[in-house]
């Protein structure tokens, strides 16, 4: 990764850990039966002038306010990509 991409990388950190756009905020999920016991958000940041990078950021179910934030990276976006994200510990 050269100084660049590491730039780019740490200011989106900073974006999300900011907190994300109400707007981005995910009330319902389809055919999921239950509410979750945590807030996510979902949608994109700018990368380029025309492209954009997804991201998903599901808050802490203990104490979002001072529990750590954890950047989860992956090179493609697809479903097995995102199961790595929800089974591993």
């Amino acid at each position: 990764m050269n100084a660049k991409q590491i730039l780019l990388l740490l200011s989106w950190v900073v974006t999300l850990g900011s907190g994300a756009p109400a707007a981005d905020e995910v009330k319902s999920v389809p055919s999921c039966n239950f509410q979750p016991n945590f807030r996510h958000y979902s949608g994109y940041l700018n990368a380029t002038s025309q492209a954009q990078l997804h991201y998903w950021l599901v808050e802490s179910q203990a104490n979002p306010q001072s529990d750590p934030v954890i950047l989860w990276l992956n090179g493609k976006f697809k479903l097995p990509a995102l199961r790595r994200l929800v089974d591993e510990p």
